[in-house]
């Protein structure tokens, strides 16, 4: 009987050789290298095979987009004509489309790599509880071996030795095992970390595309409004020229009402005592979205050619809330009827700040507003109370002013 237990535990001690040699080569993998072996399975290579066809889509997209950009670049050094004008938005729409595809494409290759690494996962779960249950069988074994007197095995003929190398080889075998385990486990954490770092770059793609929606949708009601202009100006160069003229003279007055208006009732503030301030200067966003459509000084700017983009241009959709970016007294509350309305808020430290193509007033001037307080509705849809002529849809002008001269606001929004 003793005999028949040294033999099942040479035998299994045999098997356990066998399995172990496979179990190091899976252990000592990282995670790149789990991936890359899983190609042996068909499911796994044509997903493979379909993100390498899908990368090389992308490839000629960027090519694409990079010559849109290129032409965009050449258009905007040339003449201000509606003829160049017109071109330039029909090119940024183009090279919009095709970043959507492109990130479209990254999305789902990004899905497929994220399948072919659940699948390295599954396996590496598989070997892992395979090797759990051969551990198990091994200690069982070992525990019977230990009842084993020693009386018993002297008794039995020329046992001892083969007694004492089983013993001495099951103990080496547990600790290899339990090796190859630990690294088994710190292989699986390795994939499901790079799981995570997939998913987070998914989520990222998903708001890329988002945002790209959105840019797309504001070049097409660009164009609509270029195509709209041509109609206008009966694709007269020397309408379009004079309508220019005229919007350049616009936005100078507006420009110099705002600069004094914010100078003398600053001063009447300050002469009051009513603009003291303990703390630094920090701004809310003034409405719920974050999203910014046009930059201070954006060099996309569709009226670049008339006037310097003296804000940041938030997308709101018509009629939503506007909040004080911060506490003060109110300057102004022009609503100049189909024109350019806008409010003016004062604050402390010679900062204050300009809320463009309100639709609807909350306030009037001299007024007291706490951060956060409703001021107004948004606006900015072509011809809409509030809109004015520089807009191509619903959106907030939003500017911030230090001693009367813009500045970035995204410097002092959080």
């Amino acid at each position: 009987m003793q005999t028949a237990k040294l033999l099942s535990v040479s035998v299994l001690i045999g098997l356990f050789s066998l399995m172990f040699g496979f179990g190091v080569v899976m252990a000592d993998e990282d995670s790149e290298t789990a991936v890359e072996k899983t190609t042996e399975d068909p499911a796994v290579k044509d997903l493979q095979d379909k993100i390498s066809e899908r990368k090389k889509d992308v490839a000629e997209l960027e090519s694409r987009i990079k010559k849109l950009k290129k032409q965009i670049s050449q258009k905007n050094q040339e003449a201000n004509t509606l003829k160049n004008e017109l071109s330039i938005i029909q090119n940024r729409v183009a090279k919009t489309e095709l970043e959507i595809e492109s990130t479209s494409i990254e999305i789902e290759t990004t899905e497929q790599e994220l399948a072919i690494i659940a699948l390295a996962i599954d396996d590496k779960e598989l070997t892992i509880g395979e090797n759990k249950e051969w551990l198990g069988s091994l200690l069982r074994e070992i525990r019977r071996t230990d009842q084993t007197s020693v009386v018993s095995v002297l008794l039995m003929d020329d046992s001892l030795s083969e007694f004492i190398k089983s013993k001495q080889q099951l103990a080496e075998m547990e600790a290899n095992l339990d090796s190859s385990l630990k690294q088994l486990q710190a292989a699986k954490i390795a994939l499901d970390e790079r799981k995570v770092e997939e998913l987070d770059r998914k989520d990222q793609l998903v708001a890329l595309k988002v945002k790209l929606d959105h840019k797309h949708e504001e070049l097409k009601g660009e164009e609509g409004r270029k195509t709209l202009l041509i109609a206008q100006t009966k694709s007269s160069e020397k309408k379009y020229s004079s309508l220019v003229a005229d919007l350049k003279s616009q936005a100078k007055s507006i420009e110099a009402e705002v600069f004094n208006l914010e100078r003398t009732m600053r001063q009447r503030l300050t002469k009051e005592g009513k603009l003291t301030s303990d703390g630094p200067f920090s701004l809310m966003w003034p409405v719920p979205s974050m999203y910014v459509t046009s930059k201070f000084h954006d060099p996309g700017y569709p009226f670049r050619h008339i006037f310097e983009h003296s804000g940041t241009d938030i997308r709101a959709r018509q009629s939503t809330s506007l909040n004080a970016a911060a506490a003060g007294y109110v300057a102004r509350a022009r609503d100049n009827g189909m024109g350019y309305s806008y409010i003016m808020l004062i604050h402390p430290q010679g900062f204050s700040t300009v809320y463009g193509h309100v639709s609807k007033m909350y306030v009037k001037k001299g007024e007291y507003v706490q951060q956060g307080d409703i001021i107004g509705l948004s606006g900015g849809t072509p011809g809409t109370r509030g809109a004015g002529p520089f807009v191509t849809g619903p959106h907030l002008h939003f500017e911030v002013r230090k001693d009367g001269v813009p500045v970035n606001a995204e410097l002092f929004l959080p």
